[in-house]
């Protein structure tokens, strides 16, 4: 059964909520130079963005797809910025437990600039109340 677009993008932003309380711990670790906590912090945020993606995935992809004609292009968009994120989510968490904070502090602020970044976007273009929503006689654009 396919959730009504509405509780996808409550769903949906519930997380991102989750997602930037974990980034400002993170954010907050690098300020104190806590990097033992750090790592596994970012572990944590790792798990949890990796199961964020196959929620989106398994609940945003569908109603993306069938919002309007450019549905496929958004649901390509989001296969390839997925793939790509967990590529570089894999990459910072190997760094975070073999290399030392010099190198991968720098990765992880860049990472974490990106993902709040990324999260805006997606939340102006995709996740808005006047693209998402249950009514779809009159869809806005997304992407």
């Amino acid at each position: 059964m396919e959730l009504a677009p509405s509780v996808v993008r409550q769903i949906v932003l519930e997380e991102h909520g989750q997602i930037r309380r974990k980034l400002g711990k993170i954010e907050d670790l690098i300020q104190r130079k806590d990097y033992s906590t750090l790592q596994n912090a970012f572990s944590e945020l790792a798990h949890f963005f990796l199961k964020h993606i196959q929620t989106e995935e398994h609940i945003l992809r569908p109603v993306l797809k069938d919002l309007d004609a450019w549905g496929d292009v958004r649901v390509d968009r989001m296969n390839k910025e997925h793939a790509e994120q967990r590529v570089v989510v894999g990459k910072l968490d190997e760094m975070v437990r073999t290399k030392q904070p010099a190198e991968f502090v720098p990765e992880i602020q860049k990472f974490v600039v990106e993902l709040y970044k990324d999260m805006s976007s997606e939340e102006a273009e995709c996740l808005n109340p006047d693209v998402l929503k249950d009514d779809p006689i009159s869809s806005g654009t997304c992407g």
